[in-house]
């Protein structure tokens, strides 16, 4: 008698097994067909905590954003993924020699350089995350870090971190200490200037 039981105990087991299973699946099903998306306007922080500037357009296009900003080196258009994943591409429509003319200015600004017109600034939206995403040189970059600790350039790195490329650049001192100045690569903003500790 005690048989049944524990046959109808097995059934209620697997039964139960399976719901929560099927339940599992469906959690991680919609997950995944229903990304997080961000708003326009954490897409606009994005940009301009990454970049600075002004934007002076926007709009939703596909499942992203798009952006024109105004910088003093140019005017660019950067697209941001609504998933949250950050900025998919930056193409350069004008670049500046100088200061971009103020409003209502008819100056002009400067051709753009070979290379940095529409199109031709990478990355693209298929290698958005492996190539460097920079408005300012290697040798601003220097200019930029001398102008917080004077010395010499000792070397020039550009990496990324949490998504956002940065330079860092080593400057020895005349006093003999070594200092790493960290920029934006974007905004040529300094993050942090660190100096080596070393007594040797």
């Amino acid at each position: 008698m005690n048989m049944p039981m524990s046959r109808k105990t097995v059934w209620i087991s697997g039964g139960v097994l399976l719901l929560v299973l099927l339940g599992i699946a469906a959690v991680l099903f919609f997950q995944n067909r229903h990304p997080s998306e961000i708003s326009k306007e954490k897409a606009e922080k994005q940009v301009l905590d990454q970049y600075g500037g002004k934007i002076v357009s926007r709009y939703e296009s596909g499942n992203g954003y798009v952006f024109k900003l105004k910088t003093e080196k140019g005017l660019y258009e950067l697209t941001v993924a609504g998933d949250g994943s950050g900025i998919r591409s930056v193409q350069s429509l004008e670049r500046y020699e100088t200061a971009p003319p103020a409003a209502g200015e008819t100056g002009k600004p400067a051709e753009p350089k070979p290379g940095t017109g529409p199109g031709k600034n990478p990355p693209s939206s298929e290698n958005a995350g492996n190539t460097p995403i920079v408005l300012i040189s290697e040798q601003e970059a220097k200019k930029i870090a001398l102008g917080k600790v004077q010395g010499t350039v000792k070397d020039v790195d550009l990496d990324r971190k949490k998504g956002v490329w940065y330079y860092f650049i080593e400057i020895d001192t005349a006093d003999e200490k070594e200092a790493v100045v960290q920029l934006g690569a974007a905004s040529g903003k300094v993050q942090s200037v660190s100096w080596d500790d070393d007594d040797d």
